[in-house]
Formats: C-alpha cells, sequence, structure tokens
C-alpha cells in the first residue's frame, strides 16, 4: 500500500470486492466463469488495481473465477488478470491477454503462475489512446469469450428455468 493513502486503498478496495461479489452473483446465478470489468475507482494506477483485483478475488474465493479488470488514465491502459488453474483448460492467460491487447505495444509488469499485470503506454503517433484501447482490449475480450462459449451471446438460444434449475434456484 505505499503509493495508496489509506483512503484511496480503502476506495479502491471496496471498488474491487464489489465486482468480486457481482460476479459472483453472475456466476450463481448464470454459471458464467469468466468476466471483464472496468474499475474506473482505480484511474490507471497500477497500485490501484492490483489491490481491487485482490479484493475482487477474495470476494469469489472460495469459487475460483477468471477475470480481467481493466483501469486508465491519460498515460496508460493497465489491465490485471486472473485465470485460475481450473480455468486455464477453456482460455490461457496469454491467449486472453494476446487477443485483446494486439498492437498496444505494452509490456507484462508482474507475472505469476495465474494472474499477470499489463501496461500499454498511450502512444500519440500510433493513434494509440489508453481509453480507446480499454474499449478495444473489452470488446476484443467478449468476442473472445463468446467465441469459446464462455459467454452468454445475444443470438444464443437462453432459457433461463434451465439455468435456475442447474443452480438449484426454484422459481
Amino acid at each position: 500500500m505505499s503509493g495508496l493513502t489509506n483512503k484511496q486503498h480503502i476506495k479502491v478496495t471496496a471498488a474491487g470486492s464489489k465486482k468480486g461479489k457481482d460476479m459472483l452473483g453472475i456466476h450463481e446465478t448464470g454459471g458464467m466463469v469468466f468476466f471483464v470489468a472496468h474499475i474506473p475507482e482505480c484511474q490507471g494506477d497500477q497500485e490501484a488495481l492490483v489491490a481491487a483485483t485482490q479484493a475482487a478475488v477474495i470476494a469469489t474465493t472460495p469459487t475460483e473465477l477468471a477475470m480481467c479488470l481493466l483501469t486508465n488514465s491519460d498515460e496508460a491502459l493497465i489491465m490485471s488478470y486472473v485465470v485460475p488453474v481450473s480455468c486455464a483448460d477453456s482460455l490461457g492467460i496469454d491467449e486472453w491477454l494476446a487477443t485483446a491487447t494486439a498492437g498496444f505495444g505494452g509490456e507484462i509488469v508482474k507475472r505469476t503462475d495465474t494472474s499477470l499485470l499489463y501496461q500499454a503506454p498511450a502512444n500519440t503517433e500510433d493513434n494509440l489512446f489508453p481509453h480507446k484501447m480499454q474499449d478495444t482490449a473489452m470488446a476484443r475480450s467478449f468476442e473472445l469469450l463468446r467465441s469459446k462459449k464462455l459467454m452468454v451471446d445475444d443470438d444464443d438460444e437462453f432459457d433461463i428455468g434451465e439455468m435456475y434449475a442447474k443452480n438449484g434456484i426454484e422459481w
């Protein structure tokens, strides 16, 4: 927590925890395991996004969910990926990152077996602006998840009764 004030840390962990609880709720009702979400409270700060990601993971424990959390500033796009081993057969962290960030010219800042932190700086000469890169990365991620049937597609037939029954919800 070295660069964040206590107030900032509380704010970003609360935002991450809320995103995690939202993801868990969607998982419990619809079975989704892969998620993409913007965390504006992090304001393009790496340390803030790491804290928010940790809070999201804690909020979803013991359920293992894969997630890509994003934030941006005028200077850079920051992305945090978590892909638990139980999810990696469906979509690996490297494929997800490569697809979402193709052409951004960024770099992996930190990596573990199941997570990574990525940063792509703004590059006005190549028309790479962090907000636009974030929108592009999210759209590419959603498309990838849809193509692998890891996300409900608008064209998919969706039976809410079947979903409820699958998850033990009486209606």
